[in-house]
């Protein structure tokens, strides 16, 4: 009976190690879509030159150059061209792995955006997994968002997630785009960086 019991405890743990995804097999097995200048076999000599120690580009659909540059347990990095880069994270839950993607453009500075999916890489709602933050959220203590309205008509923030730590963090890139002296006006109300935590189930502040 307790032997019964101990195997019955483990079958949760033998259930999600059974659905767990590396960031090479997501990397690979992605559709079109989520990698649109990299077929599969593209893929796949990136990760060969990688592995190999090489810093071999590989020639991607519009004729640029791209190549993996980074690869751990949880994650994977990508120079997708000249002025984009993607990283690609195996996230833990509680049911399936979930796989964040986020891709980060930097004409002229760096912005972000996040997508998630599941193992099969079904689209998830991005707004169940993080909730972007808004200007108010940006504003530094001692300040009110209205002092910053003006002068930023949009937000510019680059994504990093490091999933060792369970972090996501965004870290602002106005001083890229704006001209020096608008973002000096302005640098005292607005907070460099914000984390996010994940907790399983999404990201939280």
């Amino acid at each position: 009976m307790k032997r019964l019991l101990a195997v019955m405890a483990l079958l949760p743990a033998l259930w999600n190690g059974a659905s767990a995804i590396t960031p090479e097999e997501a990397f690979t097995s992605a559709p079109a879509e989520v990698f649109p200048l990299l077929d599969r076999n593209s893929r796949l000599d990136m990760l060969d030159y990688f592995r190999s120690g090489l810093d071999t580009p590989t020639a991607n659909r519009l004729d640029g150059r791209s190549a993996v540059t980074g690869l751990s347990s949880g994650s994977l990095s990508v120079r997708l061209s000249d002025v984009s880069t993607a990283q690609l994270v195996v996230l833990p839950s509680r049911g399936d792995t979930i796989v964040a993607v986020v891709t980060t453009m930097n004409v002229p500075a760096k912005d972000s955006s996040i997508a998630f999916y599941t193992s099969d890489w079904q689209p998830l709602a991005t707004d169940s997994y993080f909730k972007a933050p808004t200007l108010a959220d940006w504003t530094a203590k001692g300040h009110r968002a209205a002092e910053l309205e003006q002068n930023v008509p949009f937000m510019l923030a680059a994504i990093d997630i490091d999933q060792p730590a369970g972090t996501l963090t965004l870290t602002n890139s106005l001083a890229e785009f704006l001209a020096p002296e608008v973002y000096g006006s302005i640098s005292g109300a607005i907070v460099p960086s914000i984390t996010y935590r994940w907790d399983g189930r999404h990201y939280s502040r």
